[in-house]
């Protein structure tokens, strides 16, 4: 690739790209086009205007705010000025946002409105290092903090232009590859964030790598759900202004199921969790109803799953299954192709395991959707299933440039373009993630089968160790339990314990659903939770999955929390990971219930 840093990158596709569309933003519920030629205009003025700011190259300024095109804006507008983006989910707790304010030691933060900026406002340990504040929607005041809207950054960005009529491509050209980028700070699953500092380099070896690893024909569109806060997020951004694509901003997570139909995209990146619950609708669906209705959906989904197989294996379609193919899909999934729009060919999912039983499932109603891993340290990917070379259960294999190996005790490990540099501001975390060989410990454990593709099995701090010395991991258990459609989460536990037990949250639309059909009258879903046959229900899935387990493995007890998991009640990350300390302290008390003994918090 002629450009060497995603500032360049991003000037060249504006001009190479001019009004073509970048974006399809709702605004007043009615989508509108945004050109490459507009972005870049926005994207100018922005940047111009920190640069009136007095902003300088390789200072820090945090953006905090939804999935929306500001988002995208303004990064590009930090990138251009030779600064670095600190991302914060705009979910995140005052305390942890004021807590990364503080850390990156930044001058300046973009945050999405005045009610966002009020509650970080309130927290008395708000730093003092902020000298500016800019605000996406209605401006306000805020305390003895100056406060300005993102209009008026723009026409200063204008003023300082005529003044500096060459200032946005000199900064542009004074950026080199080994500047850095970005501090994206960790999500905290299991202890306190740290700041992850990566490079354009970095970023520009993941851009190309994903290019050769899924290449986009000139009319593919994507549907943008994931938070740009997150790496997969961000990466996903970079990537579809690389490769002039028209990006669909989604809504929120409340309307993907109506954005899929407006947006038809034609390949998605997102978390296991939306094919997770798709899956577990279908599947009640499809055996609820007529008995015919029930054979002729098992049926197309047995003929499916040969033709997934023979996929699989690289052999040929036989005539006859390619013909019931061809019925299975008229009967059945392009019902389920019309639920995602009815164009995607494929899909990429990561940030958390997926259960083969889903990946094989859309496969076989001709889905293909493709498992990655990586992590922030890995500047989002280090390996991925390919389109034309795949294995389900498995995170695929590394990127061409990038080694993995594991160690002698099961940790991933991984040296390649895409390692960070270093934590921010924390010399000992990073002598402890980077050894003197360059390898990335990367904290998971898993395995590589003599084909190349590997397995990720858990967390090395989520690894359970039973009273009796058996080391388990709950990410398998929890991913069987999950494919239930009555469950939305399972966290099993049982560190230092004689047995297992776990923790589930109820799916609201299914348990409501089958108090319907079982006459149970309720006025909440937490009624249902501790309801004798929602009790019994789940009692017999959980027996279920157990006969398929390992006697030590097996759940012996469990409880039903009578609320989701939330992220903003702190039990999920933005990316719906569980933060398995948060949910043990808040149910500490349901997790004694189940153990003779106080329940220890290890993690």
């Amino acid at each position: 690739m002629e450009e060497k840093t995603l500032a360049r990158l991003f000037v060249k596709r504006v001009d190479q790209y001019g009004d073509r569309i970048r974006f399809m933003e709702k605004k007043n519920g009615q989508w509108r086009p945004v050109t490459f030629r507009a972005l870049g205009l926005e994207v100018r003025e922005i940047s111009l205007g920190l640069r009136a700011l007095e902003i300088q190259k390789g200072e820090r300024v945090c953006l905090m705010a939804g999935v929306r095109r500001e988002w995208f804006a303004c990064d590009w507008a930090i990138i251009c000025a030779g600064a670095l983006t600190v991302p914060i989910y705009p979910n995140d707790a005052p305390t942890q946002a004021a807590g990364i304010m503080k850390h990156s030691r930044a001058r300046w933060a973009i945050i999405e409105n005045m009610d966002m900026l009020d509650r970080i406002m309130s927290n008395p340990e708000l730093p003092d290092n902020l000298d500016r504040i800019i605000v996406l929607d209605s401006p306000g005041t805020a305390s003895n903090k100056p406060v300005i809207h993102i209009d008026m950054l723009r026409k200063m960005g204008r003023e300082y232009e005529s003044s500096h009529p060459d200032a946005f491509n000199h900064n542009v050209d004074a950026i080199g590859p080994e500047d850095e980028l970005t501090i994206i700070y960790t999500s905290g699953t299991t202890g306190i964030p740290k700041g992850v500092v990566t490079t354009h380099a970095n970023y520009m070896f993941m851009v190309e790598a994903v290019d050769r690893a899924f290449p986009l024909k000139p009319d593919d569109s994507n549907l943008h759900i994931l938070p740009p806060a997150h790496a997969y997020g961000r990466l996903e951004h970079f990537f579809g202004h690389h490769k002039g694509i028209t990006t669909w901003i989604a809504e929120g997570l409340g309307s993907v199921a109506e954005n899929l139909l407006d947006a038809r995209p034609t390949f998605l990146l997102s978390v296991p969790r939306l094919f997770e619950k798709a899956y577990t609708r279908i599947m009640a669906e499809g055996c609820d109803g007529s008995a015919l209705r029930k054979a002729v959906f098992n049926w197309a989904v047995g003929v499916g799953k040969r033709v997934s197989r023979c996929l699989q294996q690289g052999r040929d379609i036989p005539p006859l299954l390619r013909i019931q193919h061809i019925a299975a899909r008229f009967l059945v999934f392009r019902k389920v192709h019309n639920l995602m729009g009815g164009r995607l060919r494929f899909a990429v999912v990561g940030a958390a395991p997926t259960s083969r039983q889903v990946l094989e499932f859309f496969h076989a109603c001709g889905l293909l959707i493709l498992e990655g891993w990586g992590m922030t340290e890995t500047s989002t990917v280090g390996a991925v299933n390919r389109l034309d070379r795949f294995k389900f259960g498995t995170i695929g294999t590394p990127l061409p440039g990038v080694e993995m190996a594991v160690a002698p005790d099961g940790e991933i490990l991984l040296k390649g373009p895409n390692r960070f540099q270093y934590y921010y501001r924390d010399p000992e975390a990073t002598a402890a993630a980077i050894d003197e060989e360059g390898w990335l410990h990367t904290g998971d454990v898993g395995y590589m089968n003599p084909d190349g593709f590997f397995t990720i099995t858990d967390r090395k701090k989520n690894l359970i160790i039973t009273a009796g010395g058996k080391n388990i991991s709950p990410q398998k258990i929890e991913n069987l339990l999950c494919g239930n459609a009555l469950i939305s989460h399972a966290m099993v536990c049982g560190d230092r314990r004689k047995h297992l037990t776990a923790l589930f949250t109820l799916n609201e639309a299914d348990a409501r659903s089958c108090a319907q059909q079982n006459g149970i009258p309720h006025s909440s879903v937490k009624e249902l939770a501790s309801h004798p046959v929602i009790v019994r229900l789940v009692r017999e899935w959980v027996e279920k999955v157990n006969a398929s387990l390992a006697s030590y493995e097996t759940v012996k007890d469990f409880r039903i929390v009578p609320h989701e998991f939330s992220i903003d009640g702190g039990e999920l990350t933005p990316t719906l990971k569980i933060r398995r300390r948060n949910v043990i302290r808040r149910y500490r008390d349901l997790l004694d219930g189940m153990y003779d003994e106080k329940f220890v918090d290890s993690v």
